[in-house]
């Protein structure tokens, strides 16, 4: 008790109130679109907590959404995200807690996917929650760390429920020659489960510039058994060796071995999936401001490749990133949650989804179940900072070749955005997003394009007015769901 009296906490009430006009509210094909106006009032709250032992980052918000023409549509929304670390036992034993609340799309070919005003049978509320107790220690030179995880995925759609609601308990053992050693495996780094302890390889790059030794190694040990509702066992366990030779003081040459056995579903002309892996690489680092990983090795399924460039000046940064893995929709749905952060940037408790409306780049999941896939991810992104503005582009590219139904999605797309302060309290932020869809169990493609304008006022130091607009649209080689779409909001946002 005595670690969260010392903790600085942090409390932010807020209310957020707007209202939205959508010329088509369910997003239905030409000659049968319904506009509605939609009022929302949506309080929240903002907990954070800063101490020497423990840290705590939690938002929650309550939207409440009123339509002027569906009143029967009227619902209330729950947002949560809040993940706390605790120190436990001084410099020894340490506790993660994790935990989400948030809607989804039930199908990836339905409709709703902008935000939550839009009226849809095609969305449902999902829970998220992640425990994980760990301790390290030193012996001497040596590193070790031994972790439990438990993580849990529901929904609250009964259908959902059943296919892809989940269970997951993780086991994870390291002993390495130094803290700065890479600590994961190839294989062990993504775990099915999407999150848990996570991964230091982006970063290898880095590190190799800061290790003591020319050599460093890492022992990996782990083991994830995913339970789902409709009686499915996933398991995935592997057992690693990870080495790195330092060659200079800018490279280092990469390489690991080990031996998986894991156990889902898969149709027949797929090799089972177990056996030895290896890989090798390299990590360089030309300047402080440039890093490159690269490395190539084989798994049961084929040659496997990763990548990550990363290039930072004072006012561009770049990055390229490959990595492939095998997940499933709950695990994305519970890796996309431990990465994209709790709060917003400034820790308030404003996640009102009409002020930042669904990225098209934040790829939709999969339709939900519990069959396994593999995920080859290819992502770059370039910015460039002036004194008012910033300008992004980036891109992506995803395919998902699913084990059991034998059948591949392709999700690929890119996003232009320009943020500009063009008043010392007034922000402006112009996008304009593409992304395209490929399902091969059905020969179906569809292409999403979305633009939009936000226009944000700070009134006061607790106290923000923005007016937004998005026009929208898909079209698909399934007429019946092309649609169209223009959207306009305004909002006052105060925290009390």
């Amino acid at each position: 008790m005595a670690s969260a009296q010392a903790a600085e906490w942090r409390i932010l009430p807020a209310l957020t109130v707007s209202g939205t006009y959508h010329d088509n509210i369910t997003q239905a094909p030409s000659g049968a679109e319904e506009s509605d106006f939609v009022t929302e009032v949506n309080p929240g709250i903002s907990i954070q907590a800063d101490g020497s032992r423990l840290n705590l980052d939690l938002s929650y918000t309550m939207q409440n959404l009123f339509y002027a023409e569906n009143s029967d549509d009227n619902t209330t929304n729950h947002e949560l995200t809040a993940d706390a670390n605790a120190e436990l036992m001084r410099k020894f034993l340490f506790l993660d807690v994790f935990g989400s609340y948030q809607q989804v799309l039930l199908s990836p070919e339905g409709t709703g996917g902008s935000d939550n005003t839009t009226i849809t049978d095609n969305r449902t509320d999902a829970w998220t929650y992640s425990l994980s107790p760990y301790a390290v220690t030193r012996f001497g030179n040596l590193a070790a760390e031994l972790r439990y995880t438990f993580e849990k995925v529901g929904y609250a759609e009964s259908e959902a429920e059943t296919a892809a609601a989940s269970d997951t308990q993780s086991i994870f053992a390291n002993l390495a020659s130094d803290p700065s050693a890479r600590r994961l495996s190839r294989v062990s780094d993504y775990r099915s489960s999407g999150g848990g302890s996570g991964s230091d390889n982006s970063q290898a790059a880095a590190a190799a510039r800061q290790y003591a030794n020319n050599v460093q190694w890492s022992v990996t040990y782990a083991r994830d058994q995913t339970d789902f509702k409709d009686d499915t066992d996933d398991v995935f366990e592997n057992i690693a060796l990870d080495t790195s030779y330092r060659v200079g003081a800018r490279t280092a040459f990469l390489a690991g071995l080990g031996y998986e056995n894991n156990e889902f579903e898969q149709s027949d002309e797929l090799d089972k999936p177990e056996g030895l892996f290896w890989y090798t690489g390299v990590a360089w680092s030309p300047s402080r401001r440039t890093s490159l990983e690269a490395t190539i090795g084989r798994r049961f399924y084929g040659t496997t490749y990763s990548l990550d460039v990363q290039h930072a000046t004072r006012t561009i940064s770049a990055n390229i990133q490959y990595a492939e893995d095998f997940t499933t929709s709950s695990g994305t749905l519970l890796e996309n949650q431990l990465t994209s952060g709790s709060a917003s940037d400034s820790g308030d408790a404003f996640s009102d989804p009409v002020e930042n409306p669904q990225s098209l780049l934040n790829v939709p999941l999969p339709g939900l179940s519990s069959d396994v896939f593999l995920r080859r991810r290819l992502t770059g992104e370039i910015a460039k900072q002036t004194a008012k503005s910033t300008f992004s582009v980036s891109a992506f590219g995803e395919k998902r070749e699913f084990q059991s139904a034998a059948s591949d999605e392709q999700v690929f797309g890119f996003a232009f955005v320009w943020d500009w302060r063009f008043a010392s309290r007034t922000d402006s932020s112009l996008t304009a997003e593409w992304q395209r869809q490929e399902f091969d169990s059905d020969n179906r493609e569809d292409d999403f394009w979305q633009v939009g304008l936000n226009i944000n006022r700070r009134m006061s130091q607790r106290m923000n007015g923005y007016v937004d607009y998005r026009y929208g649209r898909r079209d698909s080689t399934e007429p019946e769901d092309d649609y169209t779409e223009n959207v306009i909001a305004a909002g006052l946002q105060v925290q009390f």
